[in-house]
């Protein structure tokens, strides 16, 4: 960032004082001649500096420019006299410049005074003159400087992070801290430690050493307004770490100072060597991210104005429009919309205590920091058991090592008090102990299965990335729970919850592409699918832990994760139209993409093992039939038969993950077919739903509770009859229905049908 400045900063202000002449004239005592290859570094000055953090770099050569300058100054400051007594006036300075470079005006009247400022600020002295004293003052540092770049031989290119690298953490973190202890030795030569000299005077600095070294820049607009661009998001980063008036008024303050912002730098070097381009849940990738948030929570803790007051939302919303200048925020994401879910964070899930409007609360709080580390222990501790677990075990030996842990060590952040901690580890236990536990295949896909227990699949990779959902979860949860509990076993989502999440949101999730704003908020839809057609889904018209659960890991890994690769499959096989579609990806041709689908379903749907070998044994009469269901209740845009756009795909993947959740858990003797009486047991999820939505109440108070037993006993009657026959329940039908499973051959319903009842569904009750 600034870096790169500081070291110009300081060849530009040693090297102004090299001269020959002063205001055109010679010295008489000697002429110096700098055509000799001594000076000829001089000749190259502003050169020397732009290249001094470029590809280009190396300690090498800026060693020889360092010891040219120092000889070139030395032999200047004894064989040159200015205007003033033992010192050189500004206008000496700019009259040099103008003879040797040239150019009078390539020194301009700001670009003197921001120098002054900068001499004064790092030698003392005054803004006007420069005194020799001074001089041999630059002379010294240079020599310091010269000395600490022969010390960070070793680190060079790691440090200036030019080109992908084998160093590991420890060589990184040995680098980082010979750098800091460089810059707080030249830093502690010089008196900036009490001079006045402020951010202000140095952002002006920053500018005219890059019109002095690029001229052209004033003659570019957009370049001029990018490289201000530049300075805004240093003084962002700034205004976080150190607050909108840092107080550097000593020692101490300095180092604390240097250490803060040469972090950064050392958590962008670990992002580049060990993050950026690798597999996000590979041991490496993974450890390297939990480090640079540990980092990150620690800076936004130790920031100064965080020890005074917090960082107000404003400044906040400064950085993220300074990032988002620097084109360094994700692709397509604006620092709008992260803004809007950042307020929403804090609000919701920092600060669940007072839940105070967003018109009261403007600031990031020490209290939300603690939150903060609070939230990561309990991910830390389940992160822990992870990691102690080889790459691969059975899940057998996973729960008996569970059982064995009553509380799990956590070294980050240990101020904060384990109470909570017991909660979370208890929930962490919830999610693995399910009938029908939830695993993630090697290659990312959530597996649903009725033996997941006894997968091959268990490992450090799965549990991590439902280590990460569980965290994602529980933000969820407490953002958004009705009782406001820490106890997230008796925490539940309402239909409200779940708009109010799509509100807040709303967005960054169309600009991840997650919401599609046709369909409007999702939030009561997704609140139906999370009660009915889960694993653990009841009906009782609340989402609770597991529910929510179940819920994210499916639309993560499917809705999100695992439909862009199947996508681009089905586009590159052939299918993809020229025209693009909402989400601009390219429509797909329908009977291509029909074809596609069913040849490749086992590859696509691997994770979904019942439905993969179901569809395996359809006719093609089946498969059309099944297909057709398929596509009519996920198509998107009706007027677009004959194609498929994304929103299409997304909703086969979801629907087909659903539908496979509700048939294993129905399925009670898995023998992958739905019998009548399966069906009756499988229905108390759906009764509240019927009985809202055919208005079945008791009439009056009479056997008030026999009623009630009736109607649900008819609900249950009606919806296995639904699925059986694919159909809304009729006397008719479901009459014969029954009577085939009393007396004849017993029906069945199988995936099919499951379809045709929520096409059914959707028809007549949208």
């Amino acid at each position: 960032m600034n870096f790169n400045y500081i070291f110009i900063l300081i060849m530009i202000s040693f090297s102004m004082g090299c001269s020959d002449f002063l205001k055109g004239q010679k010295k008489e005592e000697e002429v110096l001649k700098f055509n000799n290859k001594k000076f000829s570094c001089l000749n190259q000055a502003s050169e020397t500096m732009r290249k001094i953090f470029s590809e280009e770099s190396n300690p090498e050569k800026i060693e020889e420019s360092l010891s040219c300058l120092e000889a070139s100054l030395s032999y200047f400051k004894k064989r040159t006299k200015g205007t003033v007594p033992e010192g050189y006036s500004v206008q000496d300075i700019r009259a040099f410049f103008g003879n040797y470079l040239g150019d009078r005006d390539r020194v301009s009247d700001e670009m003197s005074v921001q120098m002054m400022k900068i001499k004064k600020g790092l030698f003392g002295g005054n803004e006007q003159v420069v005194m020799k004293s001074e001089l041999q003052a630059l002379i010294d540092i240079i020599g310091t400087i010269r000395q600490e770049v022969q010390n960070l031989k070793l680190y060079w290119n790691d440090l200036l992070v030019k080109e992908k690298s084998s160093a590991d953490r420890q060589w990184l973190q040995k680098g980082h801290q010979a750098l800091q202890d460089s810059i707080i030795r030249i830093i502690l030569k010089t008196n900036l430690v009490t001079s006045e000299y402020s951010f202000s005077d140095f952002k002006s600095l920053l500018k005219e050493l890059k019109i002095f070294t690029n001229p052209e820049i004033l003659k570019n607009e957009e370049e001029l307004k990018q490289f201000n661009k530049s300075i805004a998001l240093v003084e962002a980063t700034k205004v976080h770490l150190l607050g909108d008036v840092a107080e550097l008024n000593s020692s101490s303050k300095w180092k604390e100072a240097i250490r803060m912002v040469l972090e950064l730098h050392r958590m962008y070097s670990l992002y580049y060597y060990h993050f950026k381009g690798l597999d996000r849940f590979s041991p490496r990738a993974f450890k390297t991210g939990d480090e640079i948030l540990v980092s990150s929570i620690r800076l936004l803790d130790q920031s100064w104005w965080m020890q005074k007051e917090g960082i107000p939302f404003v400044e906040t919303q400064k950085l993220l429009k300074a990032l988002f200048d620097q084109k360094l925020l994700p692709t397509g994401i604006s620092d709008e919309a992260l803004f809007e879910a950042y307020q929403a964070t804090v609000r919701n899930f920092l600060d669940r205590d007072t839940n105070q409007k967003i018109v009261t609360l403007k600031t990031l709080a020490k209290k939300h920091i603690t939150t903060l580390k609070s939230e990561y222990r309990g991910f830390k501790a389940v992160q822990n058991f992870n990691d102690e677990l080889p790459d691969r075990f059975e899940y057998k030996e996973m729960i008996h090592r569970y059982n064995q842990i009553f509380s799990v060590q956590v070294d980050a952040f240990p101020e904060i008090a384990d109470n909570f901690l017991k909660l979370s580890w208890r929930d962490w236990g919830t999610h693995l102990k399910q009938r029908h536990p939830l695993l993630y295949l090697e290659s990312g896909e959530l597996l649903l299965a009725r033996d997941s227990k006894n997968s091959t699949d268990w490992s450090w990779k799965s549990l991590t990335r439902l280590n990460v959902m569980k965290f994602m979860n529980r933000l969820m949860m407490l953002s958004y729970g009705t009782e406001r509990t820490m106890d997230l076993a008796k925490e539940t989502l309402n239909e409200e919850s779940m708009k109010s999440f799509y509100r807040e949101y709303w967005k960054l999730g169309l600009e991840l592409k997650a919401f599609d704003k046709r369909s409007g908020n999702s939030g009561k839809r997704t609140f139906f699918e999370a009660d009915h057609f889960l694993y653990s889904s009841d009906g009782n018209q609340a989402v609770s832990l597991q529910e929510s659960f179940e819920l994210a890991n499916i639309i993560f890994s499917s809705g999100l994760g695992g439909l862009t690769q199947i996508q681009n499959d089905i586009a590159n096989s052939g299918c993809a139209l020229s025209e693009k579609d909402h989400f601009d990806n390219p429509w797909l041709d329908e009977n291509c993409f029909k074809k596609t689908l069913r040849k490749n379903f086992g590859g696509y749907f691997k994770n979904l093992t019942g439905l993969k070998k179901w569809v395996f044994q359809l006719g093609d009469k089946e498969w059309d039939l099944f297909y057709q269901e398929l596509v009519d209740f996920s198509r998107t845009s009706p007027h677009t038969v004959g194609q498929i756009e994304t929103g299409d795909l997304r909703g086969i993947v979801v629907i087909l993950h659903y539908v496979e959740s509700m048939y294993i858990k129905i399925d009670a003797n898995e023998d992958d077919r739905l019998s009548v009486p399966e069906l009756v047991a499988g229905s108390p999820r759906f009764i509240p739903f019927f009985k809202d939505l055919f208005k079945l109440k008791p009439k009056g108070p009479f056997l008030k509770e026999t009623q009630e037993r009736s109607i649900e006993a008819f609900v249950s009657n009606a919806f296995a009859c639904m699925v059986i026959t694919g159909q809304l329940p009729q006397v008719k039908t479901c009459g014969a229905t029954f009577f085939k499973n009393a007396f004849l051959t017993k029906p069945f319903s199988n995936r099919y049908l499951i379809l045709k009842t929520l096409n059914a569904f959707k028809t007549s009750f949208k």
